[in-house]
């Protein structure tokens, strides 16, 4: 494990700075008050970016990454996989379990009028913890794994970090929602990293078409 946050500290950092300030913001500002102010801060930049961004942070794309990643080496992929799979379970859990009644920004703040994105379909319930944030630093993590550079992790701990406050900028959660879902979303990807890495088996570091081209003639099936 130690391992693994010291290659990624670079990732850590960034994020840790951010998520002491969001949490700051949160302990001290109510739901309300910190939501209509980071609401009226918008233009048609902004709309248009936060509207682009949000992608990252959906299943579709970390299951089509994870696909991509099989024709780099497996051991990626699976690290991916098993991040956006557990983190999912978890968020799922606490969503349906744990806090079902907990409301979207909107239907929260009725009557106020929020800023809204044109195309974004407006969700009302299981607001706590955000998935999107989740799958965004399950991902981007992976991402950090990955990457050969500095540079390269804290432009993926920044994608991260701006995938998730997407989904407030949007409406769709509130700050909170985000922060824990970020947190889970890092928590699930490392121990994949962790738990893949101690997987016994040359396969890992194989690509897809390595094994199914590169088969020996014993090993085919009769």
């Amino acid at each position: 494990m130690q391992e693994i946050i010291k290659k990624n500290i670079w990732f850590l950092v960034p994020y840790t700075l951010v998520g002491l300030t969001a949490l700051v913001l949160i302990l001290f500002t109510s739901k309300p008050d910190l939501h209509l102010a980071i609401n009226q801060f918008h233009n048609s930049f902004l709309d248009g970016l936060m509207k682009f961004l949000t992608f990252f942070g959906h299943g579709l794309f970390a299951c089509s990454l994870a696909v991509v990643l099989l024709f780099w080496k497996i051991r990626y992929s699976v690290y991916l996989l098993v991040s956006y799979l557990s983190s999912g379970l978890v968020i799922q859990l606490l969503k349906h379990v744990f806090f079902p009644e907990a409301l979207r920004p909107v239907p929260f703040l009725a009557p106020h009028e929020l800023h809204l994105v044109q195309g974004i379909s407006i969700l009302n319930n299981y607001s706590f913890p955000s998935g999107h944030a989740a799958t965004a630093f399950a991902v981007f993590f992976v991402s950090s794994q990955i990457s050969s550079s500095r540079v390269g992790r804290i432009i993926m701990a920044i994608t991260a970090i701006l995938v998730a406050f997407s989904r407030t900028y949007l409406s769709q959660h509130f700050l909170e929602d985000i922060l824990v879902g970020s947190f889970i979303g890092i928590l699930a990807a490392t121990a994949s990293i962790y738990l893949t890495d101690n997987i016994k088996g040359i396969w890992k570091e194989k690509t897809v078409l390595s094994l199914a081209f590169n088969r020996k003639p014993n090993d085919a099936v009769h």
